[in-house]
Formats: structure tokens, C-alpha cells, sequence
């Protein structure tokens, strides 16, 4: 299944996208672990975002 979730983020893509890398490829679980340990700004909007995206998933 695939779920889509936005969110406006008030950081430089570059700083984003550096903690996106390191969650890709991964089962949703894992990244959301992952992101729990991450000790950057832009993993926490990260980690809600795709949490909002499970949880919408998860009520259809």
C-alpha cells in the first residue's frame, strides 16, 4: 500500500534532503527507529510526517 503526506517545512531542501537519504529504502518502522535517534532539526518533521501518513493509512 502507499499512503502520500505533505508538509511545509521551514528548512533548506539541502538539510532535509541529507536526513531523507538516510531513511530511504527502509520498512516504515525501521525509519521512523531511525529517525528517533537522529540528532537533527529536520528528523523530527520527518518522523511526524510519515507518522501521519501510517496513521491515515492505517484508518482507510
Amino acid at each position: 500500500m502507499e499512503a502520500v503526506s505533505k508538509m511545509n517545512i521551514r528548512q533548506s531542501a539541502k538539510k532535509v534532503r541529507h536526513v531523507l537519504v538516510e531513511v530511504k529504502n527502509y520498512k516504515v518502522n525501521d525509519a521512523l527507529t531511525k529517525l528517533n535517534f537522529m540528532n537533527k532539526k529536520s528528523a523530527k518533521f520527518i518522523h511526524q510526517t510519515i507518522s501521519s501518513a501510517l496513521s491515515s493509512l492505517m484508518e482507510q
